[in-house]
């Protein structure tokens, strides 16, 4: 409902470096003189993504996009990123600006997520990411973003995040002991190799999101290309379609379904119907890379994961895969 919180459990592990890249727009330094840019690279749940203080980019808002780009290696028509810091999946292909909150009292730090291009030169702002969020908390409390009274006692931490491109608050949960978030020895993520810190997310009132409204288009179940599909928004605007109505398990891996065009080709154009009839963009105009997502929803069923552990039908009350433009990936709910 549009007055519950939604809680989240997700991981994270870091890495820091200093990227030096080199700017060649308009006012920039001697075109081939490398710029230093302060960053840090983190992972949140099965995302990484540059982490960047406002304050150390560009205000030009051309020459902001143009670092972003550089520093992930994009555009790249090889579609590897290797003059980057991407990996050449969506998933991989992201930043995040973060600072002390200025203008909310509800809030220690603001957090802007941006989804960046592969092949293409994209910089969207469009919606937010579930699995960087929960990387903002200890990003915030390591980079010494909180008030003082926050590094006084050790324990469980609450980081209180306003999200800028949905305009919605979100806690984030989290230990730490020796000044430092803890590394948790039984938390693992599926399809991560490693260990991480265990991040609860709360997302405050998170109904209507993006478009102000839990359900869009004021209906439950609406037809979408000749589907019967579910069109919704809390924390970010989502379709909602079965996965035999497409042709596919629900169980399948995620790249048995991107292995096959024409799957993918029917789940954007369902991807585009739904974010013109949620109003997120006009007929024919480009729709975000970030939003909506496309979620595949099936019955309880036998699965085994990416880790190789067996997720039994009796474990779950459905299986959903969700994405974006790419790629997909399993949740088990």
């Amino acid at each position: 409902m549009a007055g519950s919180q939604q809680t989240l459990t997700s991981l994270l592990r870091q890495t820091h470096l200093a990227h030096r890249r080199a700017l060649t727009s308009s006012g920039s330094p001697h075109p081939h003189t490398p710029v230093p840019t302060p960053v840090t690279y983190y992972r949140g749940g099965t995302s990484r993504a540059l982490i960047f203080h406002p304050t150390d980019l560009p205000r030009t808002p051309s020459l902001r996009s143009t670092l972003l780009l550089q520093a992930i290696g994009a555009p790249d028509p090889y579609s590897r990123q290797l003059n980057g810091l991407g990996a050449g999946v969506s998933s991989l292909s992201k930043a995040c600006l973060v600072s002390r909150s200025q203008n909310d009292p509800d809030a220690d730090v603001d957090y802007t997520f941006i989804g960046l291009g592969i092949e293409k030169p994209e910089v969207d702002y469009a919606g937010n990411c579930g699995n960087m969020s929960a990387a903002i908390g200890p990003y915030a409390w390591e980079q010494g973003l909180l008030p003082s009274t926050a590094y006084k006692e050790e324990g469980q931490v609450t980081v209180r995040i306003r999200q800028t491109n949905t305009g919605t608050l979100i806690h984030a949960h989290f230990p730490v002991a020796r000044g430092q978030p803890v590394v948790d020895a039984s938390t693992r993520i599926d399809g991560v190799s490693g260990l991480g810190t265990p991040v609860r997310l709360d997302f405050l009132q998170p109904g209507g999101a993006k478009t102000g409204r839990l359900l869009p288009t004021g209906r439950a179940v609406d037809e979408l290309l000749g589907l019967r599909a579910s069109i919704v928004d809390a924390a970010n605007p989502c379709v909602f379609v079965r996965a035999q109505d497409i042709g596919i398990r629900s169980t399948a891996p995620p790249g048995d379904i991107m292995s096959q065009p024409g799957v993918m080709a029917r789940l954007e154009a369902l991807r585009t119907a739904g974010a013109v009839a949620m109003g997120l963009v006009k007929e024919g105009a480009q729709v975000p890379r970030v939003v909506p997502k496309i979620a595949l929803i099936g019955p309880r069923a036998e699965q085994i994961v990416l880790g190789g552990a067996v997720v039994r039908a009796g474990d779950v009350d459905l299986v959903r895969e969700e994405g974006g433009r790419r790629p997909l990936w399993l949740r088990h709910l």
